[in-house]
């Protein structure tokens, strides 16, 4: 059947209406509060690479050929477990509580950890991690085998760093413009009685309804997070990020209520 598009909501509107969520109970701060204990987890990341150029440089040094294959191997494995059984889960737990702020709830920092509080909700959140991160993992992928493959192929060295950076720009676009195809997801996993496999079609129905919506948000929000960038993360911290939460869940649920005026989820299946 031909699917009825819906007009990508106002993300200007989105924003403003964020802003009151951020003012009203102390919100904003407890976000931010929120937004310093991720960096924490996030820090991990930063030791994992120091590790990680310190055993290379040692296994290269003495010419110990194995064990560098053996860290080359398991260094991004221990990346995409830590962020799938973690990190991503985190950032669950981070817009449950910027959606309990929507809806006026009594929420507290704890509720940062809510998808590890029961065994149901952290399986749920880890395999809403790995719908994300298989489709991210394929585009690094990507970017290794062109990496490793274009100066193989091509011999003039100049060349071969142009068309390495041409195609792993392209890969670089078309896997954000593949993820964004998933933007809904974590939105409409906010509603408690939906099971998994109705979040991800519900997802799915989103994204087809309004499928430049994703791209549309985000590219409202990059000069934002440049700014942010270039006050040393502080603005990043203090006002976008915060309110780039609480407008997404909003942004989402406008989609939603679109969909709903024009007959509901069970019309497009």
């Amino acid at each position: 059947m031909a699917w009825q598009k819906i007009k990508a909501p106002d993300v200007a509107d989105a924003r403003r209406q964020a802003g009151d969520v951020l003012a009203h109970r102390g919100n904003r701060l407890l976000l931010i509060e929120a937004l310093i204990v991720l960096l924490i987890p996030f820090g991990l990341y930063f030791f994992l690479n120091m590790a990680f150029s310190s055993l290379s440089e040692l296994f290269l040094a003495r010419e110990m050929e194995l064990p560098m294959v053996l860290l080359t191997v398991l260094y991004p494995l221990l990346l995409l477990l830590y962020t799938l059984f973690f990190t991503v889960p985190l950032i669950f737990g981070l817009l449950r509580l910027a959606h309990g702020m929507i809806c006026e709830e009594d929420v507290v920092l704890a509720d940062l950890f809510s998808p590890f509080f029961t065994r149901k909700g952290y399986r749920c959140a880890v395999r809403l991690s790995w719908t994300l991160l298989w489709r991210a993992a394929v585009g690094v992928l990507a970017i290794a085998a062109i990496a490793f493959l274009v100066p193989v192929a091509v011999p003039d060295p100049i060349g071969a760093v142009l068309l390495c950076g041409i195609l792993i720009l392209a890969v670089v676009i078309l896997d954000l413009v593949w993820l964004l195809r998933q933007f809904p997801l974590f939105a409409v996993a906010m509603y408690q009685e939906l099971q998994l496999p109705d979040v991800r079609r519900g997802a799915r129905t989103l994204t087809r309804l309004c499928p430049g919506g994703g791209v549309r948000f985000f590219l409202y929000f990059v000069p934002q997070i440049c700014l942010g960038l270039l006050t040393f993360g502080i603005f990043l911290i203090w006002e976008v990020l915060p309110r780039m939460c609480i407008s997404y869940l909003l942004y989402c649920n406008r989609i939603h209520d679109k969909m709903t005026e024009i007959g509901g989820i069970e019309n497009y299946e």
